[in-house]
């Protein structure tokens, strides 16, 4: 695969599809944006709406990578920063995500964030808060899996209310949303202790 080619007709399309819809772009359009010939669209692609996987794989790619650049080893709320970091990002990515979003992609764009997240709860050592506020681990696979299918959910609750208002809260709403998120990793995480004692009895 020729990475320039890929490029520029991902860039070609992203250009494009801020002036119209997908549906009325069409491939000699879109390479001649892109300024390559039709034998090298040919080569790397079938049909456009594979460039559209491309442009949103790679902002999933660009999206794992930082989060794991700013994984908070020593944070006081972990999971709090996280979120922080996860909306951050987001905002550098409005404009990519409102293009999308308009064209049709949005479902596209949520499942890639929620991969994402999952991908990324899955490759860490998520710690659980107990009772008495000690940190640990959970040692059974299955429960972890339903544990961070469980976080993943509910993130993307507050990433989705976060972008319907339009990529920005007040001061004060972005603190009562991160306190939230404290809140409720917290319930989840004592849940599923209570649920790995009970399965060692």
């Amino acid at each position: 695969m020729n990475a320039g080619v890929v490029d520029r007709l991902c860039a070609a399309m992203y250009k494009l599809l801020q002036k119209k819809k997908f549906n009325r772009i069409s491939i000699k359009e879109l390479i001649l944006e892109a300024k390559v010939n039709r034998s090298s669209y040919n080569y790397h692609f079938s049909d456009p709406e594979e460039v559209i996987d491309v442009m949103i794989n790679t902002f999933r790619s660009d999206f794992e990578k930082s989060l794991m650049e700013n994984y908070p080893t020593d944070a006081d709320y972990p999971h709090r920063y996280t979120m922080f970091s996860i909306l951050a990002y987001l905002k550098e990515k409005e404009s990519f995500i409102r293009v999308m979003d308009k064209a049709g992609f949005g479902e596209k764009i949520n499942m890639s964030i929620r991969n994402a997240l999952l991908d990324y709860l899955n490759s860490i050592e998520v710690m659980c808060l107990s009772e008495n506020g000690e940190l640990y681990e959970l040692t059974d696979d299955h429960l972890k899996d339903l544990r961070n299918r469980l976080h993943v959910h509910y993130m993307i609750g507050y990433i989705n209310y976060w972008i319907s208002k339009d990529f920005g809260v007040t001061s004060d709403e972005m603190m009562e949303l991160l306190d939230e998120v404290e809140k409720v990793n917290k319930d989840i995480s004592r849940y599923f202790r209570l649920m790995e004692s009970k399965g060692s009895n």
